[in-house]
């Protein structure tokens, strides 16, 4: 028996798929949580007519804040261009009980080797990871 329930699955193989394409088409980048969940929502609304949230808040790797959201994402200005580097939260895909994330494992290996964030990710995980994605409960 599977921890995930039927559709759960289903929606799992989808966001693989879709997360496959993205990891494959757009260039790791430091920082980009927010343009890869947005990508990956649009992305996965066009395939899938199923449309998923984009949540933006804290990020905490064991206990401690390693992006902690202040203040909303900046809006535009008058060249409406976004200003999002001096933002400090943190975006991930929210869909059928389901969290996915593209950015943190490209982020922790852009960080120093002893970072916190990147030592507590691979120990756990190894290197060379993509999508983390796991149940909410």
């Amino acid at each position: 028996m599977s921890f995930f329930s039927e559709s759960q699955q289903q929606t799992i193989e989808q966001l693989k798929t879709t997360a496959n394409h993205l990891m494959t088409n757009v260039p790791p980048k430091f920082g980009d949580c927010v343009t890869l969940s947005c990508l990956w929502h649009r992305v996965y609304s066009v395939d899938y007519d199923v449309v998923p949230r984009v949540v933006c808040g804290d990020l905490i790797v064991n206990g401690e804040p390693a992006f902690v959201l202040k203040e909303p994402i900046p809006m535009p200005g008058a060249d409406q261009a976004l200003i999002i580097d001096a933002w400090d939260g943190h975006a991930w895909l929210e869909i059928d009980g389901l969290i996915g994330d593209l950015s943190l494992f490209r982020t922790a290996a852009a960080l120093s080797d002893d970072h916190p964030i990147r030592t507590s990710l691979e120990g756990h995980y190894g290197t060379g990871k993509g999508m983390m994605l796991f149940s909410k409960e």
